[in-house]
């Protein structure tokens, strides 16, 4: 699902730099990192790390919309972007509390 997004995302910003004139820069190689020890990745584990990735995506997110003040256009593709994301992190929430995932808030009691 993040993936998929990210590749969309992708796509809308190539074609506004191209649009713009602004030169691309060189992908990335194709090498994927493969973990010898693979029972350290438990579900979990990879659940907050998807979760702080997406959170971090929101930020990111925000600080572009908020300086966009001048191109409209830029500003709705980030206000888009900004949306999706918040929608995706609503979903992994829901995902999580019913999973068991999500931290514990400690109770108040006297």
């Amino acid at each position: 699902m993040g993936l998929k997004e990210l590749n969309n995302q992708k796509k809308v910003l190539e074609k506004e730099l191209e649009y713009f004139g602004i030169s691309l820069p060189r992908r990335p190689g194709k090498v994927t990192p493969t973990l010898t020890n693979m029972e350290v990745l438990d579900d979990d584990y990879m659940y907050r790390i998807l979760n702080n990735a997406f959170q971090g995506a929101v930020i990111l997110h925000a600080q572009s919309f908020k300086e966009c003040v001048i191109n409209n256009r830029i500003r709705a593709i980030f206000k888009d972007f900004l949306l999706t994301e918040i929608d995706i992190i609503e979903r992994m929430f829901k995902y999580g509390k019913l999973k068991g995932w999500l931290n514990p808030v400690p109770t108040y009691g006297p």
